[in-house]
């Protein structure tokens, strides 16, 4: 898979000892070792630049199709005040068009630990099962 410098993709990266999905901004390919330096695509005051293995990095966004209910998958999240660079999983429970554009695909979806339905447009979501 060949990224470009600026292009948005998805990282598996450590964010307070865990391991998680976040929003990257491609900033370098190192073709010497096969790694991608990037940058948190929704910097804050402790963005900094990681290098990564070019395995562990998907690109965004992934324009999904078709989403089933059911399906598992992972979406940005709104805290209230600003969007999350994270990517948080939630379980779609319908999807449907929005308007006369085929490109508007809205789903609604129930993030984990969350009880309330949440609304979000398709291109969010990432399926990286």
């Amino acid at each position: 898979m060949s990224l470009d410098p600026g292009q948005s993709v998805i990282a598996r990266v450590l964010i307070d000892n865990e391991l998680q999905w976040m929003l990257a901004e491609i900033i370098e390919y190192i073709a010497a070792s096969d790694q991608y330096v990037i940058m948190d695509l929704i910097p804050d005051d402790t963005s900094k630049q990681q290098t990564i293995s070019a395995s562990i990095i998907k690109k965004y966004p992934q324009n999904l199709k078709t989403i089933q209910p059911g399906q598992r998958l992972l979406s940005i999240w709104h805290d209230g005040t600003s969007w999350m660079s994270v990517l948080y999983p939630c379980q779609a429970i319908e999807a449907y068009q929005q308007g006369d554009n085929d490109e508007n695909l809205v789903l609604k979806v129930r993030f984990d630990g969350v009880p309330q339905i949440q609304y979000v447009n398709a291109s969010w979501v990432v399926c990286v099962d």
